[in-house]
């Protein structure tokens, strides 16, 4: 597979991680089937069904507890939204352009040499960065603002900074950070039980790729004794 590929590039192009001779099981070309993006988004429909969020109840200090139901977190538009239960979250994506670390070669990241497998290291080619809006969806409007009122509040409450960090643990043990832009409750004549707004986030998490990796093995030699000539000495 690999000799075919190498016959359509340009003379001189090589793939970063690309050995020679080819290891048996090289990952130069393993194309991933979930891309940063998804690895990030999935781990924050995650931790968003894991909150409870609360709305007063009629008693003077004391609240009604809610979350939202993994299933009813969804990574895309919902199809049908008249029939969607509530509460629920779907996410309208946005154009990522593309952002680089440099005009160079991509970085290699040397504390991860043979971590994820003997031979290998990531290569961090860029992040991904999108600025996603969540569309929540409630039935009644103090739902909503439970909702909104909820996620203002856990994405911006980082010690390090003010933005949301969640581990990915299946995407290489990277971080998305989750930034709060603007919140806006929607008001447009939505059916009945049907109250809605809009959550914009900045997304970003870095784009890994993993690669065949050697270790360079350093020798020095020093000859003595040349140019000596011991009849003389």
């Amino acid at each position: 597979m690999f000799e075919s590929i190498r016959s359509v590039l340009a003379k001189g192009f090589t793939f970063f991680g690309d050995t020679t001779p080819t290891r048996q099981g090289a990952s130069m070309l393993t194309l991933p089937a979930l891309d940063a993006r998804e690895h990030a988004l999935r781990r924050f429909r995650d931790f968003v069904s894991l909150l409870t969020f609360r709305i007063p109840d009629d008693a003077p200090g004391k609240f009604l507890p809610f979350q939202i139901k993994r299933q009813d977190i969804h990574l895309y538009e919902p199809d049908n939204i008249r029939d969607l239960p509530m509460p629920a979250l779907g996410i309208i994506a946005a154009a990522a352009p593309n952002e680089p670390y440099g005009l160079g070669p991509p970085e290699i990241l040397d504390e991860t040499y043979n971590v994820y497998g003997e031979g290998t290291a990531l290569v961090r080619i860029a992040d991904y960065v999108e600025q996603i809006t969540i569309e929540a969806w409630a039935q009644k409007h103090a739902q909503r603002r439970a909702i909104v009122a909820g996620l203002r509040q856990v994405l911006r409450m980082g010690e390090q900074s003010m933005a949301l960090w969640l581990s990915l643990p299946n995407y290489f043990d990277q971080v998305a950070q989750f930034t709060l832009i603007d919140t806006q409750p929607i008001d447009d004549g939505a059916p009945q039980e049907r109250r809605r707004a809009m959550i914009v986030v900045e997304m970003r998490v870095p784009e890994v790729v993993l690669v065949d990796a050697v270790e360079l093995q350093v020798s020095a030699q020093a000859d003595v004794g040349v140019g000596l000539d011991l009849e003389d000495s």
